[in-house]
Order: C-alpha cells, then structure tokens, then sequence
C-alpha cells in the first residue's frame, strides 16, 4: 500500500531540487519548471520510488543475503540508473520545450555523463539502504537522498544546449 506522506515528500523535495538548481543556475527561477518537476517527483519517486523498492524487498532472493543484495542493487539501478534517468531528463527538456524532437536528441547527447555519475552514487547508497536502513522508513532516506541527486538532474537537464 502506498502513503500519501511518501507521495507529498516527493513532490515536495523534488520542488525543492529545483528551486535550488534554479538558483545555482542563476536563472530568472521558473515557477511552471519547479511546479512540473513536482508533480514528476510526486509521482515518480514517491509513487513509483516507493513501491519498487517495497517490491524488490519482497521478490529479492532470500536464500543469500549476498544474492539478494546484488539482485535489488542490480534491479533498482537498470530501473532508475539507466530508464529512470532517461525519462527524467527527457520529461524536464520536454516541460521545458514542448518540442519531442528536441528534447529526445538534448537527452540522448547529455544523458551518458548521468547515468555514469549515477553509477558512481547509487549502488553504494542503495547497498547501505538495504542493509541499514529498515523497510519501513527506506522511501523517506530514499527521498532525501533525491534531493541532492534531483538538484543535479534537474542542473543537467536545464543546461543550455552547446553549439556543434
């Protein structure tokens, strides 16, 4: 069963990454950008987040706790890591231009340098969630953590297009 609270702290922190990628950026701060990239937060790591990693605790194999860790560090990074950063950069470019082409060639260009940051934070955090953390407050650390991720993506994704 999924929580509301988990769903509002998602919207919530993800506003909150961007309003700080905003001001790092020293751009004029875009309410319709926070407001968007709050409504993916909400759903994606709130909702999605927290119900995938309820999920992988459930199916993880738990014959070895060796096993069971690599299976949900593995699972949990092809679906944020690889898909999951994807789409996020392609849902901000696509707010953000209205232009699928666009956005589809801006992400595929710039999204390689994520998705190998990614690897170099995630599967050490999530190995730490799942060993230290208990089950039933792993979405918060998880939504906290994606504060400081999502002020990255958020950067990434905003970044104006360099010239060929």
């Amino acid at each position: 069963r999924l929580s509301k609270s988990t769903t509002v702290q998602g919207g919530v922190l993800f506003g909150m990454a961007d309003s700080i990628a905003q001001t790092l950026q020293s751009d004029p701060f875009e309410l319709r950008r926070m407001t968007t990239f709050s409504a993916f937060g909400a759903f994606y790591v709130g909702t999605i987040g927290t119900a995938w990693y309820r999920w992988i605790d459930r199916v993880a194999p738990k014959s070895s706790q060796v096993a069971g860790l690599a299976t949900k560090v593995i699972a949990t990074w092809i679906v944020f890591g690889g898909i999951g950063n994807f789409l996020n950069m392609m849902y901000q470019r696509l707010s953000e231009t209205r232009d699928f082409e666009a956005s589809l060639a801006y992400t595929r260009a710039h999204v390689k340098e994520v998705i190998i940051n990614d690897l170099r934070l995630w599967p050490a955090f999530d190995t730490l969630l799942f060993t230290l953390v208990p089950q039933p407050i792993r979405p918060t650390t998880l939504i906290l953590m994606s504060l400081s991720w999502n002020t990255y993506t958020s950067i990434a994704a905003h970044q104006t297009p360099s010239a060929p």
